[in-house]
């Protein structure tokens, strides 16, 4: 078995999951929930304007992005620490590079993408709550910049542009980067 075959990788990245499930779903869902709470939280203690908020939870979520992406990563072994489970997945019918693939496929893809589904997630059901509550919130805040078309802020507005703009930086605009963070 020295040659990799995409069918035991397909195989070990299944195992692999199957495995992580449990695991993968509670880091997920109590995601969202921290998103949700935490979204609702700033609301609450902070009298900003709409702008100001969907600024604000695009900013600390590409933080917090990072940071829960860096740490499901670093826990994706914890599962196969019991002897039992270390056991088969080293006697899985797989060559080493298989089983490395799987693993670092799953935890920079499939924990990345659960991460950012928390956070959309989360950002939905905030957006939800304040349409609910439009007559306590029903606000509208304006925004232009010299040049640029006059944008629309609600209380029940996305920061998820917000959010992809701070995680994926213009690289053709020198200044972007003073602009994205803090």
């Amino acid at each position: 078995m020295n040659s990799f075959s995409f069918n035991r990788f397909g195989k070990t990245l299944r195992w692999v999951m199957a495995v992580n499930l449990r695991t993968l779903l509670m880091w997920t869902i109590g995601s969202v929930v921290a998103v949700f709470v935490g979204e609702l939280m700033t609301a609450e203690i902070r009298n900003l304007s709409a702008y100001q908020m969907v600024y604000l939870y695009g900013t600390m979520g590409s933080a917090l992005f990072i940071l829960v992406s860096l740490i499901m990563a670093s826990t994706i072994v914890s599962s196969v620490n019991e002897k039992r489970k270390r056991q088969a997945f080293l006697m899985m019918p797989s060559t080493n590079l298989e089983k490395f693939l799987s693993l670092l496929v799953y935890t920079s893809v499939i924990c990345v993408a659960c991460v950012f589904l928390a956070f959309v997630l989360g950002d939905c059901l905030r957006m939800a709550w304040f349409w609910i509550k439009i007559h306590s919130f029903s606000t509208e805040y304006q925004v232009s910049v010299i040049g640029d078309p006059v944008e629309t802020y609600h209380g029940w507005s996305s920061a998820l542009p917000k959010l992809i703009e701070n995680l994926t930086p213009n690289v053709l605009d020198p200044d972007s980067y003073r602009r994205t963070w803090f």
